[in-house]
């Protein structure tokens, strides 16, 4: 029951992202501009992030995916905490998302040493 739950929280939380990231909320798009993921548009890796992080979240509720997708997931999370440390920041909203992030892997590592 606990790692549906951990599951649950993380699908909310990286989902409630998703909005921004596919709309191209003016903040989404400010920090894939800071990013700059590969030298390529913001939009391209702002869009190309949201599909890998919905895809991964699908993922975790398929029983024979949920390892790919935790992986997945704590991959993703580990590049964004990165990018916040390295060029993105922690000011304002920055913080909130970064320790969404560490909230997201540590739910993620734990239910992976739970399977």
């Amino acid at each position: 029951m606990l790692i549906l739950i951990l599951k649950i929280v993380i699908a909310i939380i990286l989902l409630q992202t998703l909005y921004y990231k596919f709309t191209g909320h003016p903040e989404s798009r400010e920090i894939f501009k800071q990013v700059n993921l590969f030298n390529i548009s913001e939009s391209y890796g702002r869009l190309s992030i949201g599909i890998l992080e919905l895809l991964f979240t699908v993922c975790l509720f398929i029983s024979n995916l949920m390892i790919l997708g935790l992986i997945g997931i704590i991959t993703l999370m580990l590049g964004a905490i990165y990018f916040h440390i390295a060029r993105i920041g922690f000011k304002k909203k920055n913080y909130y998302l970064a320790v969404s992030a560490g909230i997201v892997v540590i739910f993620s590592i734990i239910i992976l040493v739970n399977v």
